[in-house]
Order: C-alpha cells, then sequence, then structure tokens
C-alpha cells in the first residue's frame, strides 16, 4: 500500500529506531534505505536489521544526489502493478532518517503512533483520493524536537533523541512541507523530488499525517551532520573564510552552522520548559513516539 524511501549518511544514533518504528507500522519489507557510505556504523547496522527483519538496504556514493536516487527508487520499487493493472504500492513517501510519521491533532495537541489510526488514515482517506484522481500529492508538517531546559547537559543535547527528547513544537510549512505522493503520478509524469527529500508545488492536499522530527539531537552528531551536509556539496569544508562564499548556495544554512562551528561559536539550542501554555504554540509530548518503540519486541 505504502512504501517509505530514505538516506542516511552516519546516523547511528536514530536509524535503529527509524527502522523499527516504520517497519512495525508498514512492514519491513516497505522500507528503501539507501546509505551514503557511513563510516561510524550506521551502515553495519542496516545490514544488521536487513537481515533480521527484511528491511530494504543499498549504498550509493554522492551525496549531491539524493534528490535523484529517491526519485529512482520510487520510480523502480513502486511500479509493480496487479493483475488489474494497479500499481501495488499507490503511495510513495520519501521521508529524512530523523523523521518519524505520527498523526497529529491539533485540538489536543497530541501525536499517535498508533498503527491502526495511521494504516485507516491512508486507506480511507487518501487511497480513495488517489483512485479517483482528486488529489495525488500530499502534505505533511513537522513536529520539530526540542532540548528543554530540564534535560541532563541541555547544552550538549540528546545522546538518544527518540529516548530521551519529550517535547516538540508544531510547525507549519505550507508548500515546503514534506511530501507524500500518489506513485503512478511519480513514475507517469516525470515527478522530481530536491535534495532534501522535498517537493514544491501549490496543488497539494494538506493532511494530519505529522512528521515528528528529531532535529535536535547530540552536539557531536549534530556538528557531525554539518561537515557532511557541507563536505558532500564538495564545499571547501575547513575554511570557514571560503565557505562564506557558499552561504547563499545550496545548502546554505549547514554552510553558516559550518562556519560557526570553525569558528566555536555553534551551540544547541535550548529551550525554557514550558509544557502548559494554552496556545497552539504549545509543547507537544513525544513519549508516544518511544513508548511505540520500546514495546516493539527486536
Amino acid at each position: 500500500m505504502i512504501k517509505i524511501f530514505t538516506i542516511v549518511k552516519d546516523e547511528i544514533d536514530v536509524v535503529h529506531e527509524w527502522v523499527m518504528y516504520h517497519g512495525h507500522i508498514f512492514g519491513f519489507k516497505n522500507l528503501y534505505i539507501i546509505d551514503n557510505m557511513s563510516s561510524d556504523g550506521t551502515y553495519e547496522k542496516l545490514l544488521e536489521l536487513q537481515q533480521i527483519h527484511g528491511c530494504n538496504v543499498s549504498q550509493k556514493l554522492h551525496y549531491s544526489l539524493k534528490g535523484e536516487y529517491m526519485t529512482q527508487y520510487i520510480r523502480e520499487f513502486c511500479s509493480e502493478l496487479d493483475s488489474a493493472g494497479n500499481y501495488v504500492a499507490p503511495i510513495a513517501y520519501p521521508i529524512d532518517i530523523d523523521e518519524f510519521i505520527t498523526l497529529y491533532d491539533k485540538e489536543t495537541n497530541t501525536v499517535s503512533c498508533d498503527k491502526d489510526k495511521i494504516l485507516a488514515y491512508f486507506n480511507d482517506v487518501i487511497l480513495p483520493m488517489i483512485e479517483c484522481n482528486e488529489h495525488v500529492v500530499f502534505k505533511a508538517n513537522y513536529i520539530m524536537s526540542k532540548i528543554m531546559s530540564d534535560a541532563p547537559n541541555g547544552s550538549l543535547g540528546y545522546n538518544n533523541a527518540v529516548r530521551e527528547c519529550s517535547h516538540g513544537k508544531y510547525a507549519d510549512y505550507g508548500n515546503f512541507a514534506k511530501t507524500f505522493f500518489s506513485s503512478k503520478h511519480v513514475i507517469e509524469r516525470g515527478i522530481h523530488i530536491d535534495h532534501g527529500n522535498h517537493y514544491m508545488t501549490c496543488g497539494y492536499y494538506p493532511t494530519p499525517i505529522v512528521l515528528v522530527h528529531y532535529h535536535a539531537r547530540s552536539y557531536e552528531q549534530m556538528c557531525k551532520k554539518i561537515y557532511n551536509n557541507v563536505a558532500g556539496f564538495d564545499y571547501p569544508v575547513n575554511n570557514a573564510a571560503l565557505l562564506q562564499g557558499y552561504v547563499s548556495s545550496a545548502g546554505g544554512h549547514h554552510v553558516q552552522n559550518r562556519i560557526n562551528v570553525l569558528n566555536g561559536t555553534f551551540k544547541l539550542d535550548v529551550e525554557q520548559m514550558d509544557v502548559n501554555r494554552p496556545s497552539s504554540e504549545s509543547h507537544i509530548p513525544l513519549h508516544p513516539v518511544w513508548e511505540l518503540i520500546s514495546h516493539i519486541s527486536i
């Protein structure tokens, strides 16, 4: 029904949790993970998970081709048709390795990781729209994880953000929100996904599917991600002066963060603990994600 696609490089701190979570909900055989030549144990962990659970793991070399890889994989692995000529996997979902698919209830300011509820939404709401061509492009906003002021060693972040991070904030990214698609739309209309797994279009259906984005992790992990993102574009990753010329280029926010790292000014954002504010900006509890993972037999 749905296939999930992601690409990862040196993210050993979340890769096990990501695979277990999405494999439980969507089926391990429907997970397609590209490793971008990791060197921190991520690839070895993925091979172990592939051996045990049957997720699909491969390696690709070029970081700058992330969008092309995602597009290629959707076209290749979502193209199977049944005897009636319908796509066996009519929904394709490209996301990042630190993003977890949930349902968000704005009225109660809560996330649900309930497998049955999530699958029912895709089956009962999204599929009928695709089948009648009412909508073929769908958007999911974010809940951005936060390092809270009551976290131990808050200035260093979380060693395991999925386990330790307690709250996040809802973020409406509008047209820049993450997209999932009708597989047919991607395959037959030549759709291309960009480097950040985004797809910019004015025609889309907004959904209550929300990605819990574990962006706030450890200081060490954030520095590693920043380095890999900048080095992947072949920018002068160790020269702050030269990097200034790339701040307005692709991956510019990573470039600025790398400059800050080199200058010794990069810091993690730590938020004051204030989870009782009665507004849409209230902090959202993220414990349902970890509770689901911790109850999955591994």
